[in-house]
C-alpha cells in the first residue's frame, strides 16, 4: 500500500502521524482496510481522525449493448450503491446518435468513513453492463481483490446467487441482479420497470410515473430524459 502514500509526517515531540495519499482512492482503501483491522492489537492504541472529506459525488457512465434496457432499471440497480441526484443523460455523438451509454450523477453511500463503490461490471438479466467513473477502484470482477483481475482469479463465484465457493451448476439459490434479493430472477423482480407497470384487467398499460414508467415502488416517480 506504500505506493499510494504521498507523505508521512511525524511532528517532533508528538505522538501524531499525518498521512497524505496520492489519490482519493488511496484514502478510501485505507479506511476500508482500517475497518477490518481496527480491533487488532497493533491498532488498539491508535485514534484515527479524518482531516479531509471524501468526494462521494461521482459522474457515472453506464454502457450497455441493449438499447431497450430500461433506464429505470439501471437507476434502481444504482440505488443499491447510492442516490441518483440528477436526471440521467444519454451520451450522444456529434451527429446526435446515441452511443448506448448513459451518464448518471450519483452520490455514493458512505458506510462509516468508507465509500460504497459501484462494481465495474454487472448483469441485469442477460444484459452485461459496464460502469466507469473517476476514482473507481480497479478490482477483480469475481472476488473483489485489488491484487489481480478476473482472468487470473482462481475463486469460484456462482452466476445465480453471486456467492463465493461454488458454481451455478451446483447452486439451489437464485439472486436477483436488480434488487439483490434471493428467490426470484431479474425477469420476475417486483422492482423492475416491466413488472412495475400497471396492467388493468381491460387492457392497456399505464405507467406509475407520468409518461416515463415506474420507479422502485408503486406510486414512486422518476424524471427521465427524452
Amino acid at each position: 500500500m506504500s505506493f499510494n502514500i504521498y507523505a508521512l509526517i511525524h511532528p517532533y515531540g508528538t505522538p501524531e502521524f499525518d498521512v497524505s495519499f496520492v489519490r482519493p482512492e488511496g484514502l478510501e482503501l485505507f479506511w476500508s482496510n482500517y475497518e477490518v483491522a481496527k480491533d487488532e492489537p497493533s491498532w488498539r492504541d491508535f485514534a484515527i481522525q479524518a482531516v479531509s472529506r471524501q468526494n462521494n459525488m461521482k459522474r457515472v457512465t453506464v454502457l450497455t449493448r441493449n438499447d431497450s434496457l430500461s433506464c429505470i432499471d439501471i437507476m434502481t440497480w444504482l440505488d443499491r450503491y447510492g442516490e441518483v441526484v440528477e436526471v440521467p443523460k444519454k451520451n450522444r455523438d456529434e451527429h446526435s446518435i446515441w452511443s448506448g451509454a448513459w451518464t448518471f450523477m450519483v452520490k455514493l453511500r458512505l458506510l462509516g468513513k468508507t465509500v460504497t463503490h459501484i462494481p465495474s461490471v454487472t448483469f441485469l438479466g442477460r444484459d452485461r453492463i459496464q460502469i466507469f467513473y473517476q476514482g473507481q477502484p480497479k478490482l477483480c470482477h469475481r472476488c473483489g481483490s485489488p491484487t489481480h483481475f478476473s482472468a487470473n482469479c482462481a475463486v469460484q463465484k456462482c452466476a445465480l446467487c453471486g456467492e463465493i465457493g461454488h458454481l451455478a451448476a451446483s447452486c439451489a439459490e437464485i439472486r436477483c441482479h436488480l434488487c439483490g434479493d434471493f428467490g426470484h430472477p431479474f425477469s420476475r423482480c417486483p422492482h423492475s420497470f416491466a413488472n412495475a407497470v400497471n396492467v388493468p384487467a381491460g387492457g392497456s398499460r399505464e405507467a406509475n410515473s407520468t409518461g416515463a414508467g415506474a420507479g422502485r415502488s408503486e406510486g414512486s416517480k422518476r424524471r427521465l430524459p427524452n
